[in-house]
């Protein structure tokens, strides 16, 4: 193996990290699936408990994903690299057409030269990066519990306790789900013609005396369970349900009041209701004795929701609190971005809020008991209160088909890639050094202008078969570059359209959104509601798997953009390394398998001064990308879904699941931020001058072919291919030289004209001089 080309080395370390990476994956979809036999298409859950510790159950996995995928995309830039590097051979051909290749860089440019098998690899490689991309980061999910249904339950003190007994539905006479009391005959009915919303759940009169009921099943459950909950302050109490909070923590509640009558225990019905003209006992005294204390006001069965398709009015959004009116809000509908004042003010609910202003005077109701001040609150530790970290089995199958399709394509290159692919500037000089072109003999002037102006022309490579017959002298200009202006305009352009494509949709993103982000919670919530913000009805109008795209395709597109980002970075640095020959003193080249004085290559072509910054950048923008747009997964009925259930049912979500896509504008605005940062650094550092006076263009294959013809005085040895082979190995310096012998023999000056190449210490003369004429 140690005679081996050192990226076949790295290829094989490369290999069995991938090949790693796929074993885990595989042994943990076994392992899970073990526990609970699913099938192929359906969901599995990895963990169901507590939801902090969920919380970071889930982190810990998208840590492990991240790492996994961060290896695994890493070896397939190196083999695409690989596979885009030219040999020797496809460079010559290219050269024969007059057409450069880019070098150390990983270029689509060059797919048209390399062979049809580096080609197809090359794209084999991306197309099956592209799942990975998409569907890994989501195969592993958290479902948070946010809850919905409760029973909301006013009461005395003696209701917990069960010191006083309680007659349902409680003294305030009224029924659930209607606005006013049920001393009518006509309320008795079963019928929901008088249901209002904001009152709770309809339950008919009779409902509440059948003890054998639902309605009378549940208070009476409240009554013997509701003393061993968790007791709430009242302020606590009415800002966790008079609002938007889903009964995720807490579920059913009795809200402890102040009676407002001589005693705490209870309500009197006649104390309530003096009832001057007798109008309530035909219905009532057989169910709710009028001189008995009642610890029960008031029952109802309550839900809190929020549904998938919002209406945004103001960039505030709108929830439902089915017991909203019950609690004295002016309406069910509540604004989730905004706090409620009057909560803050007293800890009370009106009562009369269940009468109309006739029914008051007609029965006689007592004015003392128009509010009752909340003494505190005894709340349900909800039993359903667990969070699950999932797997979609689909995605994590697709995603190790994807792994291990590219552990083949890999161990494919490396034992049948025949051409040594030069995969840095330094290969190519050596290569170039021990066997010049003679295409560019005599071009030692050439620099990325004149390959510029060469494009520019069009030329037909029929037509021309050598840049010049006949090599003519040409007057150096003293060179003082600076480094942007020696990058192609096609990289600067390949580079910055994705990212300004980003940029330009961040900011657009949140112009529109500005209202929204500013009356958002710090942590992207919407007001009381604790769920993140949501594209209205996203899923519902386009699908689960589209859901899953949009939320994975920046991952996709930040991974292109940080590609080319890192491209136009190693063109800048390799120019400014490049440009280092002309200064004293020499150096060796920095190449893939060292010998002589020679160094090695840096990892991934840029020093860990910039890579280590420039990975930490690329990963707090993956970071800032997924948590910026991302999938939200939710169970307990908080969440109403607009879509077909089909839909769900397709990819085997679980059954109560509903899926939104979720946003932060806040995070948005981060991205934003940071990306523009990264975006101008590359064009400040680009401004810098290049001190050395010397031909530009590091990545283009004609001028450091033209660079590479040097004079080599001793040529007497038997084989004279050694001097080339040890200069490649010694340490170089470009500059003025003396004309090599092949060249000296088509020159047809009258004066001694000197050349520019990359010489060693012992052949070169001094830098070119300003006016002065050089082959």
């Amino acid at each position: 193996m140690m005679g081996q080309p050192k990226w076949r080395r790295t290829a094989v370390i490369n290999i069995a990290l991938t090949f790693s990476c796929g074993i885990s994956l595989i042994i943990f979809i076994i392992v899970v699936t073990a526990r609970q036999p699913a099938s192929a298409h359906s969901t599995s859950i990895i963990y169901e408990g507590d939801c902090q510790r969920t919380e970071w159950i889930n982190v810990l996995f998208h840590a492990f994903i991240s790492l996994t995928s961060s290896l695994i995309l890493a070896s397939t830039r190196f083999f695409m690299q690989i596979l885009s590097s030219p040999s020797r051979k496809e460079i010559d051909r290219a050269h024969m057409r007059l057409r450069s290749l880019e070098i150390g860089i990983s270029s689509l440019k060059n797919l048209r030269f390399v062979s049809h098998i580096k080609s197809i690899g090359w794209l084999s490689l991306l197309v099956s990066s592209v799942p990975i991309h998409l569907f890994f980061n989501s195969s592993v999910f958290e479902v948070n519990y946010y809850g919905s249904d409760w029973r909301l339950t006013i009461a005395s003190s003696s209701f917990s306790t069960q010191e006083v007994a309680f007659f349902p539905p409680g003294a305030s006479l009224a029924n659930a789900g209607v606005p006013t009391g049920g001393w009518d005959n006509s309320n008795i009915s079963e019928s929901h013609g008088s249901a209002r919303l904001g009152y709770g759940e309809f339950v008919a009169l009779p409902e509440y005396w059948d003890k054998l009921s639902a309605a009378h099943q549940s208070i009476t459950k409240t009554a013997k369970d509701s003393g061993q909950w968790y007791n709430m302050t009242a302020k606590q109490c009415l800002e966790e349900y008079a609002s938007c909070r889903s009964r995720s923590e807490y579920r059913d509640v009795v809200i402890v009041v102040d009676t407002e009558t001589n005693g705490t225990d209870g309500w009197v019905r006649s104390q309530v209701f003096s009832d001057p003209n007798e109008e309530l006992d035909p219905i009532w005294d057989s169910h709710i004795p009028q001189d008995s204390p009642n610890s029960l006001w008031y029952s109802a069965q309550c839900a809190t929701y929020l549904s998938t398709f919002p209406v945004w009015i103001d960039s505030y959004a709108f929830c439902l609190n089915t017991c909203g009116m019950v609690l004295g809000l002016d309406s069910p509908s509540l604004l989730t971005n905004v706090s409620l004042p009057h909560l803050e003010q007293r800890p009370s609910f009106e009562a009369t809020s269940l009468y109309n202003a006739n029914s008051l005077t007609r029965l006689g109701y007592n004015n003392k008991q128009k509010e009752f001040n909340v003494r505190y609150c005894l709340a349900e530790p909800s039993p359903d209160y667990t969070c699950r970290v999932a797997m979609s089995n689909t995605l994590l199958i697709a995603t190790i088909t994807c792994v291990l399709l590219q552990v083949l394509i890999f161990t494919i290159i490396t034992r049948y890639l025949s051409n040594e692919s030069l995969a840095t500037i330094g290969d190519v000089l050596e290569s170039f050094i021990t066997n010049p072109d003679p295409l560019t003999l005599g071009l030692g002037t050439l620099g990325i202008q004149d390959i510029h102006l060469l494009k520019s022309k069009k030329l037909d490579p029929n037509e021309v078969t050598k840049l010049s017959n006949k090599p003519q002298p040409r007057i150096w200009r003293r060179q003082s570059n600076r480094i942007i202006s020696v990058v192609p305009k096609s990289a600067w352009s390949g580079t910055f359209a994705p990212i300004l494509l980003f940029i330009s949709m961040a900011g657009y993103y949140s112009f529109i959104h500005a209202n929204i982000m500013f009356h958002a919670n710090l942590d992207g919530t919407a007001g009381t509601t604790g769920v993140p913000l949501f594209f209205p009805d996203f899923v519902g109008n386009y699908g689960y798997f589209a859901a899953i795209i949009v939320a994975n395709l920046p991952q996709f597109l930040l991974s292109y953009s940080f590609f080319s980002y890192n491209a136009l970075f190693t063109r800048l640095l390799s120019e400014e390394e490049f440009n280092s020959y002309a200064l004293s003193p020499p150096k060796p080249l920095r190449v893939s398998n060292p010998k002589g004085e020679q160094i090695s290559t840096y990892w991934l072509q840029l020093p860990f001064m910039y890579s280590v910054p420039l990975l930490m950048a690329s990963s707090s923008l993956h970071w800032l990308a997924s948590n910026s747009i991302f999938l939200v997964a939710t169970r307990g009925g908080y969440l109403r879904d607009y879509y077909d259930s089909q839909t769900m049912d397709k990819w085997r979500l679980f059954e109560d699941c509903v899926a939104v896509l979720g946003f932060s504008p806040r995070l948005v605005m981060a991205f934003l931020v940071l990306s523009s940062a990264l975006a101008v650094f590359p064009i400040v550092y680009g401004f810098r001058r290049l001190p050395g006076d010397m031909v530009a263009g590091a990545s283009d294959s004609l001028v450091l072919s033209a660079a590479c013809h040097p004079y080599v005085g001793d040529t007497s040895r038997d084989d004279p291919s050694k001097p080339l082979l040890e200069l490649s190995r010694a340490k170089l310096r470009w500059g003025v030289t003396p004309l090599p012998r092949e060249l000296k023999m088509l020159t047809t000056t009258d004066y001694d004209a000197m050349h520019l190449s990359f010489s060693n210490e012992e052949e070169y003369r001094e830098s070119p001089v300003d006016g002065n004429a050089y082959l």
